[in-house]
C-alpha cells in the first residue's frame, strides 16, 4: 500500500511541475515534506530484502569460491605434510651414513613396509629382499644403532626380528672396560644385559656394541645400546642390568641391511 501511495504522490507531483512550469509550488512543497519520510521509512524496509535478494542471486558465485578456497587450503596444507615427510626420510636416510664402520660392508637401503608390535612378536617388514642380495641373517642397522637381523627374506622383502623382540640376542662389549655379556630383548620393555658377573664394571651410560666374537651373527663395533639401570640380582652372583637401545625402528621409515652373514 506504501509503494502504491508513493507511485500515485509521485505522478501527481510530476504533473504539478508539468502544469507549473518547474516552479515549486506549495502544495508540491506540502506533499514532499510528507513524502520524504514515507520515502525514509520504505527505503529502511526495503533494503534489507533488496540485500538478501541480491545474495540469493550470487549464492552461486559464493559457494564456488568458498570450494575453490577450500581446495586451496587442503593443498596447502598437503604440500605441507608432504614438506614434512620429505625433510623426516631425508634426516633419516643423512644418519644412514653415520654408521661406524659401514664403509667395510656392502648395504642396501630398504623402505620400512610395516611394523608387527605384540607381545610375542616385536619386528618390521621391509621392501628388500633377496632379489636385493639380501638374505637371513643379515643385520640390519638404523643411523647409529643396530636394529636387528634378517629373517625370511623372500624375493620382494624380508621381515626384520628387532632387538626389542624376546627372541633376538646379541653378544656385546662394554666400550668402557671391555665386559662382555648378551643383550636380550623383552617385548614392551627395556632389553637386559645378562651373563655379567656382580663384580664386573659395568655402569649406567656405558656403551654397548657387538662382540664381533668367532661365530658371532653380527660384526664387531655396531652400537646396539647404552647401559639404563644396574643392580645386583637376588642371587649376589650376577649383575640386572637393562639396557636402552639406539634405535627405535618402529618410529624408522628407512633401514640398512648389511650384506654380511657369519660366514661370509
Amino acid at each position: 500500500m506504501l509503494l502504491i501511495l508513493l507511485v500515485a504522490i509521485a505522478a501527481v507531483l510530476i504533473s504539478m511541475e508539468f502544469n507549473s512550469g518547474g516552479e515549486p509550488s506549495a502544495l508540491r512543497k506540502g506533499l514532499l515534506t510528507v513524502v520524504k519520510p514515507v520515502e525514509s521509512v520504505v527505503g529502511t524496509v526495503t533494503r534489507p530484502i533488496g540485500r538478501f535478494v541480491s545474495g540469493i542471486i550470487h549464492a552461486g558465485d559464493l559457494k564456488a569460491e568458498n570450494e575453490l578456497l577450500t581446495k586451496q587450503l587442503e593443498q596447502l596444507e598437503k604440500q605441507e605434510a608432504d614438506a614434512a615427510r620429505l625433510e623426516r626420510e631425508n634426516a633419516e636416510l643423512r644418519e644412514l651414513t653415520k654408521l661406524q664402520n659401514a664403509e667395510l660392508f656392502e648395504y642396501v637401503t630398504a623402505r620400512v613396509s610395516s611394523v608387527r608390535v605384540t607381545n610375542m612378536d616385536w619386528s618390521i617388514d621391509i621392501d628388500a629382499g633377496t632379489g636385493n642380495g639380501v638374505a637371513d641373517g643379515n643385520p640390519v642397522v638404523a643411523g647409529e644403532g643396530l636394529v636387528g637381523r634378517v629373517t625370511d627374506a623372500t624375493s620382494g622383502g624380508a621381515k626384520v626380528l628387532l632387538v626389542t623382540d624376546p627372541q633376538f640376542s646379541v653378544g656385546v662389549r662394554d666400550e668402557r672396560t671391555g665386559v662382555t655379556g648378551v643383550v636380550t630383548g623383552r617385548a614392551g620393555e627395556r632389553p637386559t644385559l645378562e651373563l655379567v658377573a656382580a663384580s664386573a664394571d659395568v655402569q649406567e651410560g656405558d656403551l654397548l656394541t657387538t662382540s664381533g666374537f668367532e661365530g658371532s651373527s653380527f660384526p664387531a663395533g655396531i652400537p646396539v645400546a647404552t647401559v639404563a639401570d644396574v643392580r645386583t640380582d637376588d642371587s649376589g652372583l650376577t649383575l640386572k642390568i637393562e639396557v636402552e637401545p639406539f634405535v627405535d625402528a618402529t618410529k624408522r621409515e628407512f633401514v640398512s641391511v648389511l650384506l654380511w652373514t657369519p660366514s661370509g
